[in-house]
Parts: structure tokens; C-alpha cells; sequence
């Protein structure tokens, strides 16, 4: 997983993105940023999937994923984030499991990658979700991200929320 945390190389206002659950004609651009983000993790050959199997998984009356992504104002990809459900089987409740947060080189550092995670957070929140969770690779320095937002360590290489942690994670700004 890959975040926000990096150093920002343009000066896109972050008040001018606008984060907005994918819809058929975002996947090539969906398809672009994960092929990014498998890059960032060395792993160019590891995103197999076709445009026509995100369009069959992530739409219809019960898709596989939820997938929002992040543009600017002239409508270019800065990011995305990408969710589905999950379940303990410990409480018999729901959770969301965070499958891909991504941003984009050029708009890392401005808090895209927080709005983002908040957007997922939402979502999981009005499915009723008992909290998030999501996994981070070795090398990845997001772990002192996600602690900052209240996320906590569960083993190795995962973070996640509760309800209540949930809630915090879902404001976007919570300064304000």
C-alpha cells in the first residue's frame, strides 16, 4: 500500500480534487494507477486483471470491490482507493477491508492519501462496518501514517480501526 506520505512534486490544491466512487469509463484510468502502484512495490507484472474483469467485479448489484478515485480539476488520476468487505467470524460483524490506497508521485504530501482512506472509512461506516483494516508491505513507510490517524498495529503488517477509531478516520479534517 502506498500513501500520500512522500514529498509533493506539483502544486495542486488539494481543495480542487475531487474524490468520487469510480463509474465504467474511470477504469482505464483505475487500470493505469494500480499498474503505478505495483511499480512502487517493484512488482510491475503482478496487476493481471483486464478492464473488462473490473468492470464485471466492481459494478452491478453486488460488487466484489468499491473503488473511489481522486482528480483534479482537469480531471487527471491523482489516486484511488479501493475496499471490500470482510467478516470476523469472532463477533459476527462486518469489516472493510482496505485492499489498495494509492497516490499519485506528483500529488503525494498534501493529504490526498488521508482523504482518500476517509472516503473508504465513510463507506464502511454506512454499510454498518465494525471497523477497517489493511495490510502494508515490509518496505513501505506508511506504518507512521496510519498510526497517526489513529490506526493501531494488529501483527506484522496489518493496521486497523473500530467503530469508534472508524468514526475519527472517517473526518477527512479533523482539525476542522
Amino acid at each position: 500500500m502506498q500513501t500520500a506520505e512522500a514529498s509533493r512534486a506539483d502544486a495542486t490544491p488539494i481543495a480542487s480534487i475531487v474524490i468520487r466512487p469510480i463509474e465504467p469509463a474511470d477504469v482505464p484510468d483505475l487500470l493505469d494507477l494500480m499498474r503505478a502502484l505495483a511499480r512502487w512495490h517493484g512488482k510491475p507484472e503482478a496487476v493481471t486483471v483486464t478492464d473488462v474483469e473490473l468492470l464485471r467485479d466492481g459494478f452491478g448489484e453486488r460488487p466484489l470491490f468499491h473503488a473511489w478515485i481522486a482528480r483534479d480539476a482537469s480531471g487527471r488520476p491523482l489516486g484511488y482507493v479501493q475496499a471490500s468487505p470482510s467478516y470476523t467470524s469472532w463477533s459476527g460483524r462486518r469489516l472493510a477491508h482496505v485492499n489498495n490506497l494509492h497516490v499519485a508521485e506528483g500529488a503525494r504530501g498534501a493529504g490526498l492519501g488521508r482523504r482518500l482512506l476517509a472516503t473508504a472509512a465513510r463507506w464502511a461506516q454506512g454499510q454498518g462496518m465494525a471497523g477497517l483494516y489493511l495490510g502494508v508491505v515490509g518496505f513501505n513507510p506508511s506504518a507512521a501514517f496510519y498510526e497517526r490517524l489513529g490506526m493501531k498495529r494488529a501483527g506484522d503488517r496489518r493496521y486497523w480501526v473500530d467503530e469508534a477509531g472508524l468514526a475519527m478516520l472517517a473526518d477527512p479534517d479533523p482539525a476542522g
